[in-house]
Order: structure tokens, then sequence, then C-alpha cells
């Protein structure tokens, strides 16, 4: 995953007046950037994403985002919101 694309991304949500949460169960939203140039990056891209489902539903306010080259592969988009 791009380290830099993804520190700029913060910086913008900074910009914006966001903080960035020492815990990810303090988040109110949650930003993947993924790759998919290697299978093992995107099943752990999914799993991450899997992982937070909990908070989800503790948290209906909470925005799960999803941005980077995998979302642009065919039926990610469905495959992302079965998640």
């Amino acid at each position: 995953m791009n380290v830099h694309e993804s520190e700029k991304i913060a910086g913008v949500f900074v910009e914006l007046g966001y903080e960035i949460a020492d815990a990810v169960e303090d988040a109110d939203l949650i930003l993947f950037n993924t790759c998919c140039i290697r299978d093992t990056a995107e099943k752990h891209i999914l799993g991450n994403i899997g992982d937070v489902k909990y908070l989800k539903k503790l948290k209906p306010w909470l925005i799960v985002a999803v941005v980077g080259c995998m979302t642009q592969q065919k039926g990610m988009a469905d495959n992302l919101k079965k998640k």
C-alpha cells in the first residue's frame, strides 16, 4: 500500500478538521487505502474491513471508506458492501 498517498489523504482530513484517533474504536471515520497488486494484500485488506464490522453495528454513524486501486476491480464494490 502506498504510505505516501495515505499520508496525503490523512492530511486532507486533518485540514478539514478531523483528528486522527488513537484507537480504531474511537474513530468516526475509518479509511482503507487499498492495493491489489498482490493477492495477499487484497486478502489482508478484506480481513481488516471484516474486523471493523462489529464497530459499524455499535456505531451506526461510523463511516468505513475504501479507496485505491482495489476498488476499481469489477465486482469489488458489491464484495466490499457484503464485508
